[in-house]
């Protein structure tokens, strides 16, 4: 295992001690890929086996990005961790399909990452991507920083 594959796998097993314990059945991989198209992804790979896709690119992100991100990613792990493999499956293969539901999965993942007290990593971190392409769209597949704030004040985790 590479050093950055072993870093993102610390802040994994921490998390999931944490506030993610719903996976603590499930072993969770991680695996660096070269892909430019995202920068992380998250898969139900096999049943009970979630990995995390990392693009190489993320090396550069600061430590509250990282953190942020793979809060996300853990979201995303929760949700399927309830709905199991196959509808997972069925899931993605409607997000590849209709932004509508990538919406729907991206926002699901970016809440449960704000429930788990991750709010103010998420905050920080789009702070710092504020000029990308995506968080200008009118309805932008993520959260946005002001919906975060709120929905975490909303709920007291902020």
């Amino acid at each position: 295992m590479e050093k950055y594959e072993k870093k993102y796998c610390k802040i994994i097993d921490k998390y999931i001690k944490e506030s993610f314990r719903e996976l603590k059945d499930f072993l969770i991989e991680v695996e660096e890929v070269d892909n430019t198209s995202y920068y992380a992804l998250a898969d139900y790979s096999k049943p009970k086996v979630f990995t995390i896709k990392i693009s190489k690119k993320i090396r550069k992100w600061s430590d509250i990005e990282v953190r942020a991100m793979l809060a996300h990613e853990l979201g995303h792990f929760v949700v399927y961790s309830k709905i199991g493999y196959h509808l997972t499956k069925l899931s993605d293969f409607f997000e590849e399909r209709f932004r509508f539901w990538k919406r729907i999965q991206e926002r699901k993942a970016d809440k449960i990452a704000v429930e788990k007290g991750y709010g103010k990593y998420m905050v920080k971190s789009r702070s710092m991507i504020k000029g990308k392409k995506e968080i200008k769209k009118k309805k932008p597949i993520y959260m946005t920083v002001e919906e975060i704030k709120s929905y975490a004040k909303k709920i007291g985790e902020w």
